[in-house]
C-alpha cells in the first residue's frame, strides 16, 4: 500500500475494510493505529425501532441483518438478547481471516441475502456493506444502509487522533538491544569467538547506517538506543534483520532481544528478558528473536534465518506479558510454554489443538505436549470439544480447544 509511507494512522469505513488494511500493512506499519466505523447495538435497536413503528405491518422477522445466517429470525436475536454477542463473534472470526478470506465472507453475506431474496421470506434489509447495497440497488429490494452517527464519527477520529500522539510520544522512548552469549565458551576461544561478534555488529552498523554501539553487560553485550530507531531496524517490530546478519556472517548462537520503557531500567529488564527467551529457543534450534515494550507486551520479530515468517503475518500481534504470567500461573506451567501454545495458535489460526500437533510444530514430546494440554483445561484455559482416530488402531485422542484470548 502506498498510504504505509503516506499516513501515520488509518480510518476504516467498516470491519472488513480495517481487516483488509491491517493485513496490507502490517510488514511495514504494524505499529500505525487504526480504528474503523462500526454500527453499534444501539444504532441498530435504534433504527428497528423506527421502522416498525413507522411499518406497523412489518415484523421484525421479515426484516434481515449481514451478521445474520439463513436460519436466523431477527424476532428471536431481538428477544433472546443476541445481537450484541454476535456483532463480537464476527469481529473475533474475521479479524482471523486473510485478505482472501475476508473479501469471501463479505461476498458469501450477499450471497446469504440473495437466496432469502429468492425465497421470498424477507421484505426488508439492513446493512453495513457497500456490496450488498449494490447487489439490493441491482435487484430493486428495498433496504437501509446503516449509517454511523455524527457522536460516533467524532468518537473514532479522537480515539484515532489519540493514539496517533501516543505512538508520537512512544518514539522517544528508551531501547535496549540485549544479546546473550551463554552459548560462548570460556578462555581464549570465547574471546576470539566474541571479538567476531563485535566486528560483526561493527560491520552491520557501517553498512545500514545505525549507530549501533555495543557495551559489555556482565558476560553478556547490549546496545542503548531509543524507540524509534528500534523501529525502523525492525520495520515497524515485525522482524529482526541484525538477527538475520549474524546468523549468517557468524552463525551466532545466542540470543537477542530488544526491550522499550519509559525507563533504562525498564527497558533492560525487558531486553534482558527478551533475550533470555530467544536464547532457550535457540538452545532447541529455533532462531527467533523478540521485542517487550513498555507496556509489558511481548512482540514476536520473524526471522528469515531459522524460523519461517508467520503463515498469516496478519494475525500475529502483541502478547501481554502479564496475560502469559497469569495463565502459567493458573494452569501450572512454564511462560515459555503458554507463549509458544499462543504463537503458534495466532500464527497459525488454529485454535483446536491435540498432542500430535503440539508434538509436530513445537518439537515437544508427546508426554510433554499431553500435559501442557491438561493443565491447560484444568487451568480452564482449554477445553475437550472432541476426539479423533490417528490410525487404525490404539485409542482416540482429544481435541482441545484454547480458550486464550489475551489483548
Amino acid at each position: 500500500m502506498s498510504t504505509e509511507k503516506e499516513y501515520d494512522g488509518f480510518l476504516a469505513s467498516g470491519l472488513f475494510s480495517d481487516r483488509v488494511i491491517s493485513l496490507l500493512s502490517s510488514s511495514i506499519r504494524r505499529d500505525a493505529p487504526r480504528e474503523y466505523f462500526n454500527a453499534t447495538v444501539e444504532s441498530y435497536y435504534r433504527y428497528l425501532l423506527e421502522k416498525t413503528v413507522s411499518e406497523p405491518d412489518l415484523s421484525l422477522s421479515q426484516i434481515r441483518l449481514d451478521l445474520m445466517e439463513e436460519q436466523d429470525d431477527l424476532k428471536e436475536i431481538v428477544f433472546h438478547n443476541r445481537l450484541e454477542q454476535m456483532m463480537q463473534d464476527e469481529i473475533r472470526l474475521v479479524n482471523r481471516f486473510s485478505v482472501e478470506q475476508t473479501m469471501a465472507y463479505e461476498q458469501e453475506m450477499v450471497a446469504r441475502h440473495q437466496r432469502c431474496l429468492q425465497e421470498g421470506k424477507i421484505r426488508f434489509f439492513v446493512t453495513r456493506s457497500s456490496m450488498s447495497i449494490r447487489m439490493f440497488q441491482e435487484c430493486g429490494a428495498p433496504f437501509h444502509f446503516l449509517e454511523v452517527t455524527r457522536n460516533e464519527v467524532m468518537y473514532k477520529l479522537n480515539l484515532l487522533k489519540k493514539a496517533m500522539e501516543i505512538k508520537t510520544i512512544e518514539k522517544g522512548l528508551t531501547a535496549l538491544i540485549y544479546f546473550d552469549m551463554g552459548h560462548v565458551r570460556g578462555g581464549a576461544r570465547g574471546e576470539e569467538e566474541q571479538l567476531r561478534f563485535q566486528q560483526a555488529v561493527y560491520r552491520y552498523s557501517q553498512a545500514t547506517g545505525y549507530n549501533l554501539i555495543l557495551k559489555p553487560s556482565q558476560m553478556d553485550f547490549e546496545i542503548f538506543t531509543d524507540a524509534q530507531t528500534v523501529q525502523q531496524m525492525t520495520g515497524s517490530f515485525c522482524r529482526s534483520p541484525l538477527y538475520d546478519y549474524l546468523r549468517k556472517e557468524i552463525r551466532f548462537q545466542g540470543g537477542m532481544g530488544y526491550g522499550i520503557g519509559i525507563s533504562l531500567q525498564q527497558a533492560r529488564e525487558n531486553a534482558y528478558e527478551a533475550a533470555v527467551l530467544s536464547a532457550r529457543r535457540a538452545s532447541e534450534g529455533v532462531f527467533q528473536s523478540y521485542l517487550i515494550n513498555q507496556q509489558n507486551s511481548i512482540l514476536t520479530l520473524a526471522s528469515s534465518a531459522g524460523a519461517p515468517a508467520p503463515e498469516n503475518p496478519g494475525a500475529a500481534g502483541a502478547i501481554s506479558s502479564d496475560y502469559v504470567e497469569q495463565v502459567a500461573t493458573r494452569c501450572r506451567l512454564s511462560s515459555e510454554n503458554v507463549l509458544r501454545v499462543l504463537e503458534f495458535s495466532r500464527n497459525s489460526g488454529n485454535q483446536d489443538l491435540t498432542s500430535e500437533l503440539l508434538t509436530s510444530r513445537l518439537g515437544v514430546s508427546l508426554r510433554t505436549a499431553n500435559k501442557i494440554l491438561s493443565h491447560l483445561q484444568e487451568g480452564d484455559a482449554a477445553e475437550v470439544v472432541g476426539q479423533k482416530r490417528l490410525g487404525q488402531k490404539g485409542r482416540p485422542v482429544n481435541i482441545y480447544r484454547l480458550k486464550l484470548e489475551p489483548m
